[in-house]
């Protein structure tokens, strides 16, 4: 049983962690707060002395002319296009390869899967230079293409990895009698990834 001194020493204790939390979140908060605030300011109130977190004359001015100055239904376009499309071939691509990797086997498979696991450990950095020249050879600099081709390349070694270790939980009979990518009508990826 605790007695009263150890039950208010830590509600003390307690207190002192939710204040020190709470001015942690105010410390890191301030910025954003005073972002949101300045960007309903004139130009005026920005630079006036002494600054204020609450603006004088609000306006919607600075947002109407930020939305001028560049191009955002270009940008919200190329977003949504390079998103969907990579994310469909990414998990299309990465499923197909994962599926093999999981549930079949050849004497190359542990190799193969190490060469895999290899190309998780190896930093961007090293791929960066020889992925601009391959691009530009391709004559893909400067579009979108790089952004997309190689997510319906393997779709990445992480994806892949994360997709076998799914396969591997699931029970083969299972498998067999589901038939999965039955819903897709595309008679080349059912006839590749169930026929054994």
């Amino acid at each position: 049983m605790r007695t009263r001194s150890q039950k208010k020493t830590k509600q003390m204790a307690r207190i002192l962690t939710y204040f020190v939390l709470v001015i942690a979140a105010v410390i890191c908060l301030f910025p954003f707060i005073w972002m949101v605030s300045t960007s309903f300011k004139p130009m005026s109130d920005i630079y006036s002395m002494p600054p204020t977190l609450i603006p004088k004359h609000g306006t919607f001015e600075n947002f109407v002319e930020g939305w001028k100055g560049a191009n955002f239904q270009l940008y919200f376009k190329n977003t949504a296009v390079i998103t969907f499309l990579a994310t469909v071939g990414t998990v299309l691509s990465s499923s197909v390869v994962a599926y093999g990797f999981a549930r079949f086997q050849s004497r190359l498979s542990k190799i193969l899967f190490m060469v895999l696991l290899g190309t998780m450990m190896l930093p961007t950095q090293v791929t960066l230079i020889p992925q601009y020249l391959l691009y530009y050879k391709l004559g893909v600099v400067d579009t979108i293409w790089p952004l997309i081709i190689p997510s319906w390349l393997g779709g990445g070694a992480f994806n892949i990895f994360l997709f076998i270790q799914f396969f591997r939980t699931l029970q083969r009979n299972w498998m067999r009698r589901q038939r999965l990518m039955v819903q897709i009508p595309c008679r080349f990826s059912q006839g590749f990834c169930f026929r054994q």
